[in-house]
């Protein structure tokens, strides 16, 4: 009975192993360097959420559309799950962590919602962005039945 030639099976072997660790490591580097590139854009404590647009919404803003952040902390930085920042009337997030940071465009209005809550609760406006005209918007508020409007934003 003739002997079957097993050298060319331990080079294939070893070649199909070469080739997954090779890709194994440089999706891992990949990993990494996006880990790396994201991360100091978001401060220790802050909470930041995406809001969810439309494939029209987000084609329009590969098109120039300048955003700007504005930073809203409840007082004391206390947790409020159920209060929510509305941005045009959506929910943009809450204040689970006491203080949440949200993307707004030219034009957006920017109101809260603490209808949840059976008291009147004190915000304040603790960071916007450089290119935000601090005019149209109010630093601190405190809510009213259960709603405030924080203001409709603008560009410098």
């Amino acid at each position: 009975m003739p002997r079957k030639n097993k050298g060319f099976r331990r080079v294939w072997i070893k070649g199909v192993n070469g080739f997954l660790c090779l890709s194994v490591g440089a999706l891992f580097c990949a990993l990494l360097a996006a880990q790396s590139y994201a991360w100091p854009f978001v401060s220790e404590g802050e909470s930041v959420y995406i809001t969810p647009v439309s494939a029209k919404e987000a084609s329009s803003s590969r098109n120039g559309v300048v955003f700007a952040n504005i930073t809203i902390e409840a007082a004391g930085g206390q947790s409020l799950p159920e209060a929510k920042v509305l941005v045009n009337g959506k929910a943009a997030g809450n204040f689970a962590a006491g203080s949440l940071t949200v993307r707004v465009c030219a034009g957006d209005l920017v109101l809260l919602d603490t209808s949840a809550y059976n008291r009147d609760i004190t915000f304040s406006v603790t960071r916007i962005s450089a290119n935000l005209r601090q005019d149209n918007l109010l630093l601190e508020l405190t809510t009213e039945y259960g709603e405030g409007i924080i203001g409709r934003v603008a560009f410098k």
